[in-house]
């Protein structure tokens, strides 16, 4: 009602009960929608200026849409200057928008809006009948004859009255109206019905089209789907592909590093070896650089040639007692107590191979006491095993003595054999006695040897 009643309550939703409806205090929640719509049905608009408390919330959410739905003023504030929809629109998690909420109630506006114009309708007796079809009117009837009562036909109408309802007055249309109007319900209906087929055919087409296009868009996914499955088998081929010759390659580039270490070790064992052969070869060459070099030393180092086991030739040995101790070798042995003695009258001499040519610069002869007191001291460079036939005279001695006898040449000479030859004994009828030879030089002299 417009008064809208005392607030119910502290704290709580002061909504329309029962006593503003019908006397009584029940909340008119607890009724049908049917008694809200009949006391609402011809009532002045619902438009309470306080219908909402302090706290207003969720649960007075349909007490606030159905006040509103039946016509009450949007635009009253409640006590904190909140409006309707203000109030029950505040977004939550749990609540949804104040666009919705307004929507919904926009919507629900038009729905009891229509619900009240039905009642109403029903409220006058008023309903709706379909309007029969009418085929062309027939002929005009004759003209009636004078006096005759004239009798109006009744009209088509839309609505019929329900029992129990008033009569209503009876058209005053003419026949010829009445057939146009006829004529005019028949074209509508067959135009309605041309729309309706070509509405049809319309919506066939459109479904055709749709049908199409779906098979189509099927044709298109089922290739697009087969095109990514080959796309996608293509890409595991070629997956594989790149990881099996990942793999070779990888394979390959561990054979490849296996062999280059391989390499690298052989190599470094090569060059181990290079460089152990480098040094035998040094160390040989080496040593026979210093054989050479001591060879040369030797060469041209003075020492006594005529050592033991050189060959040694004479005219002949005086042994009566055949002991062998009294040969020529004995002049080379090395021993103090051994001797070789010359044959008796003979003239004696003695000769002695060095080998080689040598370069000789001193002669040496222990003579015994028996000795020669002239000697000549002779020499050949003839470089051949056989006794030679042809002597260069070196020197000639006439102070041969008991002992040691020393020659000195200057310049040096140069000889493979050196004799002795005895021309007068110290003792006549005797040969000379020899203790020990030394032939004192150096050689065989290669090329070079004297260069430095």
């Amino acid at each position: 009602p417009q008064a809208g009643g005392a607030m119910a309550g502290t704290g709580a939703c002061q909504v329309l009960t029962k006593r503003n409806l019908c006397g009584t205090r029940h909340p008119w929640q607890k009724y049908n929608l049917s008694s809200v719509e009949e006391f609402a049905v011809g009532r002045a608009r619902i438009c309470s200026a306080h219908f909402i408390t302090d706290r207003c919330g969720a649960a007075h959410k349909p007490a606030i849409m159905l006040l509103l739905s039946f016509g009450a003023d949007p635009t009253i504030k409640n006590n904190h200057g909140k409006l309707p929809i203000e109030a029950i629109g505040t977004p939550s998690k749990t609540r949804p928008d104040i666009a919705q909420i307004y929507s919904t109630v926009q919507q629900g506006i038009k729905r009891f809006g229509k619900i009240i114009r039905e009642k109403q309708r029903e409220a006058a007796g008023i309903v709706d009948v379909p309007v029969p079809k009418v085929k062309a009117p027939p002929p005009a009837p004759p003209a009636a004859p004078a006096g005759a009562s004239r009798t109006p036909s009744r009209p088509a109408t839309r609505t019929e009255l329900k029992p129990g309802s008033p009569p209503r007055r009876p058209s005053s249309a003419t026949p010829e109206e009445i057939a146009a109007r006829a004529a005019e319900e028949e074209r509508k209906q067959q135009e309605a019905k041309a729309k309706a087929e070509e509405a049809k055919a319309n919506r066939e087409e459109a479904a055709r089209k749709k049908q199409e296009e779906e098979a189509r868009k099927k044709e298109e996914a089922q290739k697009k789907k087969e095109e990514e499955a080959k796309q996608k088998e293509e890409e595991k081929v070629r997956a594989a592909e790149e990881k099996k010759k990942k793999a070779e390659d990888e394979k390959q580039r561990k054979e490849e590093e296996k062999q280059r270490k391989e390499d690298e070790k052989k190599r470094k064992e090569e060059e181990a070896q290079r460089k152990k052969e480098e040094e035998i070869a040094k160390k040989e060459e080496a040593a026979r650089l210093k054989k050479l070099e001591d060879e040369k030393r030797e060469r041209l180092k003075f020492s006594n040639v005529a050592t033991k086991g050189t060959r040694t030739l004479c005219s002949g040995t005086y042994d009566p007692i055949d002991s062998g101790k009294l040969g020529p070798e004995n002049t080379v042995d090395g021993a103090e107590s051994t001797m070789w003695c010359g044959a008796p009258p003979e003239v004696a001499w003695i000769a002695w191979d060095l080998g080689v040519v040598r370069e000789i610069t001193n002669f040496r002869v222990r003579f015994e006491r028996i000795h020669a007191t002239v000697y000549e001291l002779l020499g050949s460079a003839v470089d051949e095993e056989t006794e030679p036939t042809e002597w260069t005279s070196i020197c000639e001695q006439s102070d041969g003595h008991e002992g040691w006898n020393d020659l000195e040449f200057s310049p040096p000479q140069h000889f493979r054999y050196i004799k002795l030859q005895e021309k007068a004994p110290a003792v006549n009828g005797t040969a000379m006695t020899i203790w020990q030879v030394e032939v004192i030089g150096r050689g065989p002299l290669l090329p070079g040897d004297l260069d430095e």
